[in-house]
């Protein structure tokens, strides 16, 4: 009888201490999961306010399509000049394979190339510009509206496993560095 007790008690840790053990796994997988995603969007969002703050926005690529009744309308392309007056595109995209992905071109823009892994996928990434016209153009009387960018992402793992977290939202604005009038 006692032999019976003391085999029930050791499965009974043996079970619970296997659970510890997955479940430990598990999370640690999702970690890993999650600070990647982590490290590939926030290279992103780096790359893009890196360009935002030493160029300029391509008010032309736009025309008037900035602002939709009085509010700053959404954008699936972030248009922008670097230091050098070169054409600098970021957008949301998808992989030949149907992963949705950030992309930037450089130059003509006859070629797109990825701006994260393949690990991570961007099912939203859109773009606010403000104000909805170059401020530089206004004459004597242009209002000092700084202007801005603010971008909305939201990022996770391209294959997700059962440990998954849903992903991140990401909101932020930069604002022009070199603003001259």
């Amino acid at each position: 009888m006692e032999m019976l007790v003391v085999m029930a008690v050791f499965s009974v840790v043996v079970v619970i201490t296997a659970d510890i053990f997955f479940t430990v796994t598990r999370s640690q997988h999702r970690a890993a999961e999650d600070q990647q995603v982590q490290g590939d969007i926030r290279f992103a969002v780096d790359a893009m306010a890196r360009e935002i703050h030493q160029g300029s926005i391509d008010y032309d690529y736009y025309g008037s399509s900035l602002s939709q009744f009085g509010q700053p309308a959404a954008q699936s392309v972030l248009a922008l000049l670097d230091s050098t007056g070169r054409v600098v595109r970021f957008q949301g995209s998808t992989t030949p394979a149907g992963v949705p992905t950030l992309q930037v071109c450089r130059g003509g823009c006859t070629s797109w190339e990825p701006l994260l892994s393949d690990n991570v996928k961007v099912p939203t990434a859109r773009f606010y510009l403000v104000p909805a016209s170059n401020p530089l153009l206004g004459g004597v009387g242009a209002p000092n509206d700084y202007p801005r960018v603010t971008m909305i992402l939201s990022a996770q793992p391209a294959q997700p496993t059962k440990a998954s977290s849903i992903g991140f939202f990401l909101q932020t604005t930069v604002a022009l560095r070199s603003y001259r009038r």
